[in-house]
C-alpha cells in the first residue's frame, strides 16, 4: 500500500494539472469563437474619379459580415479628428459575408469622402455585424497619396 504523503501529492499535482489544462482550454475555446479579419486601404488612381480600395481579409475560424466602413482623419496640427461614414459601390450590397480564408474588396469614390481627408494620419474602419470594429492605418497620409494621383 502507498504511503499517505504520496497520495496527498498525486493529488495535489493531479489538481493543478487540471487547473492549468482548465484554463488553457478557457483561453482556446475563447479564441475560436474570435472573428479576426484584416483590413489594408488603397488609392486606385486607373478609375475616374480615383477611388479608395479597402480589402478586408478574413483570417478566422468563422465568417464576419461587415456592416459598414468609415474614415477618420487625425490632423497633423492637433484639432479634433474627423469621421466621416462612407459608402461602397452598389454592387458590394452590405452587408455582405466574407467565409474564411476569404477576401473582399470594397471602394469608394474619392470625392464622398474629401471632406474627411486631411494632411494627417487617415485611419479606415470596418465594423461587422457582431460588434467587432477593426480599423487600418496602412493609409496613412491618404490626402497626399490622393493629391499626387489626381
Amino acid at each position: 500500500m502507498a504511503d499517505p504523503d504520496t497520495w496527498q501529492l498525486t493529488t495535489r499535482v493531479l489538481a493543478v494539472l487540471g487547473a492549468v489544462l482548465g484554463v488553457f482550454n478557457l483561453i482556446i475555446s475563447y479564441r475560436q469563437g474570435t472573428p479576426r479579419f484584416k483590413v489594408s486601404g488603397s488609392v486606385d488612381n486607373s478609375t475616374q474619379p480615383p477611388s479608395l480600395n479597402v480589402l478586408v481579409q478574413n483570417n478566422g475560424l468563422h465568417p464576419i459580415t461587415v456592416e459598414r466602413f468609415w474614415l477618420t482623419a487625425y490632423p497633423q496640427n492637433g484639432s479634433q479628428p474627423r469621421s466621416v461614414m462612407f459608402t461602397v459601390d452598389q454592387a458590394a450590397h452590405l452587408p455582405q459575408t466574407i467565409e474564411l480564408g476569404r477576401a473582399a474588396t470594397f471602394s469608394c469614390s474619392i470625392p464622398s469622402i474629401q471632406q474627411a481627408i486631411d494632411s494627417g494620419n487617415d485611419v479606415i474602419g470596418v465594423a461587422t455585424s457582431d460588434g467587432r470594429s477593426k480599423l487600418s492605418n496602412q493609409c496613412k497620409n491618404l490626402a497626399n497619396l490622393v493629391r499626387g494621383r489626381q
